[in-house]
Order: C-alpha cells, then sequence, then structure tokens
C-alpha cells in the first residue's frame, strides 16, 4: 500500500483517564506510533510498532495473539483518543506490527 506523506500522522501523545475494572479512574499516557487518516472516507488506521520477542519454543501464531491478547486494552483506549481527536471521523482499524515475527496483528476487534 502506498500512502501519501501528507496523510499519515506518528508519534502523538495520548494522555487521559480511564476506568479500571475496580470502578476507579487511572490515567493513561502513552505514545502513538501512527495513524493513517483518510479524510475522504472519513476514517483513521490505527497502527502500533511491537518489538515483543518470540519465546523460545513458541510458535508466531501463538505469539501473535499473545500480542494481540496484551495490547488489545491500549489500542482501544488510543482508538478512543483518536476518536476525541477527529470527533468526524471513526478509527476504523487497529493494527499491531510485529516486527519480531514479521506480522500485521489486527486489534480492530
Amino acid at each position: 500500500m502506498l500512502i501519501a506523506p501528507d496523510r499519515l500522522q506518528v508519534l502523538s501523545g495520548v494522555d487521559g483517564v480511564s476506568p479500571d475494572l475496580g470502578g476507579r479512574e487511572i490515567v493513561v499516557r502513552g505514545i502513538i506510533d501512527g495513524y493513517l487518516v483518510d479524510e475522504f472516507r472519513k476514517r483513521i488506521i490505527l497502527f502500533d510498532y511491537k518489538t515483543d520477542a518470540i519465546r523460545d519454543g513458541e510458535d508466531t501464531d501463538a505469539w501473535a495473539k499473545l500480542l494481540h491478547d496484551d495490547y488489545f486494552q491500549q489500542q482501544a483506549l488510543y482508538a478512543e483518543a483518536l476518536g476525541q481527536a477527529y470527533p468526524d471521523y471513526t478509527v476504523a482499524e487497529r493494527w499491531l506490527v510485529g516486527l519480531a515475527g514479521h506480522r500485521l496483528i489486527d486489534v480492530s476487534e
């Protein structure tokens, strides 16, 4: 996929407050590695690089599932922050770029 440089956004800070499982509020701070703003369709594609190593004896499918499960909530919070920054847009896709396993991992759902 070719992406026009003016459509790609990188290294956006996220600060916010999110409820934890006990009903308390927790402060969330992070860096979104990048996102693509599709102005024509009014949608955003979020991506985040992950350098987590594949453990000895672990296959790449198990590793990808572990990354999905470990970072799903983080990506949901990033999507929420982008939704606030771009209220007329939908965060349509969320991806982890798993560098060790050379995988794109869909964390949209």
